[in-house]
């Protein structure tokens, strides 16, 4: 989990990126009590608090990783902006 408020977390990100040459997935994923909450009910992020920061990092994660995979993306719910209200649409069709 990254806190972007810890100069620890900042720091120890970039030193992923500078001193072991490693890529780093973005947007990192940020702290939340959601987290916490879901295991102790027996649920993901995903399942437990679909509309929260978390569950929306966890989608864009997964999606990079299907476009540098070479996939399509096919997502139940679609990437929102930070702060945008959360809204149910249907999945995104993409011909082969």
């Amino acid at each position: 989990m990254f806190d972007r408020h810890t100069c620890h977390s900042r720091e120890m990100l970039d030193e992923v990126v500078t001193k072991c040459g490693l890529q780093v997935l973005n947007p990192p994923v940020r702290k939340s009590v959601r987290f916490a909450e879901a295991p102790a009910r027996s649920r993901c992020i995903l399942q437990h608090a679909p509309e929260s920061p978390g569950a929306d990092a966890y989608r864009a994660l997964a999606l990079q990783l299907d476009l540098a995979a070479g996939g399509a993306p096919n997502l139940p719910v679609p990437l929102r902006p930070a702060g945008e209200a959360f809204r149910q649409v249907a999945p995104i069709a993409v011909s082969p």
